[in-house]
């Protein structure tokens, strides 16, 4: 693993060592990100052609996953890091050896730079990561639009789901109430619909161990609003208690939830 010094571009006799970034910080960085190179300078009229969106994932403390969708041909890729602090700058020490250092540009933007072979941050060769905002997204919400989360519950922790989502809806409500959530947001949570299994497909499911379909349907998708679950959790708990939130979400799940979308024929 490359020292401090090293992924700074600074001598590498500089003694001091980074400590861990606080979970807040490292929260920072969770969320939707659309990827392109960064600007070169001297070259402000060419538009550099964005490489798609990557998800990144707080998992506690100082630790996140930066999740890369297929491109190319090339398979998704997940890589998991401990994030530091120096500098001003956040290096970030992967799991599985190599590292990349972050630096905010704005309060919705950072650029993540790769460490070149004499050991310095290559920020010519940079990727600007733009935070996906809901003021962003709602552009390409077509009127009408209707989106269906299909949550695949175990069967055997149908009333552990139920209690999570209950006590989800009176966090979200608590936001409202306390003028957190934009207008936009509040009636995205009004259209929010849950629907369970009937009865019937219930004991069907549970005697044959088959995962129990819970139905999420947002009809339509409101321009403006997020729809990001831990973007919610992180404004009703704080950073640490959202993930440990999201990991019991997770420990819920047979698999993970599956979308559906469309608009009205």
């Amino acid at each position: 693993m490359l020292g401090v010094a090293c992924l700074l571009g600074l001598p590498s006799v500089l003694p001091a060592q980074p400590a861990d970034a606080s979970a807040d910080e490292t929260a920072w960085f969770a969320g939707e990100w659309t990827v392109a190179p960064v600007p070169v300078e001297g070259f402000e009229d060419i538009v550099a052609e964005p490489q798609g969106t990557v998800r990144i994932e707080h998992l506690g403390g100082a630790r996140l996953v930066r999740h890369s969708p297929e491109r190319n041909g090339r398979a998704p890729v997940s890589a998991t890091f401990t994030v530091k602090k120096f500098g001003g700058n956040y290096p970030w020490w992967s799991e599985s050896g190599g590292s990349v250092v972050a630096r905010k540009v704005s309060e919705n933007s950072f650029d993540l730079a790769s460490v070149g072979p004499m050991g310095k941050a290559d920020w010519a060769r940079a990727l600007r990561h733009t935070r996906a905002t809901a003021e962003n997204e709602s552009a390409a919400v077509p009127p009408g639009f209707v989106q269906i989360l299909v949550n695949h519950v175990k069967p055997d922790r149908q009333g552990d789901f139920e209690l999570w989502l209950q006590e989800y809806r009176l966090m979200v409500e608590r936001l409202s109430a306390d003028g957190k959530l934009s207008e936009a947001e509040q009636r995205a949570y009004a259209s929010w619909r849950i629907l369970a299994p009937d009865n019937e497909t219930l004991a069907l499911n549970q005697d044959a161990g088959l995962p129990l379909e819970y139905l999420f349907l947002f009809d339509p998708m409101q321009p403006g609003a997020s729809y990001d679950l831990a973007d919610y959790l992180r404004r009703g708990l704080g950073a640490e208690a959202a993930v440990r939130k999201l990991a019991e979400w997770r420990e819920l799940l047979a698999k993970p939830q599956t979308v559906l979308s469309g608009v009205p024929l």
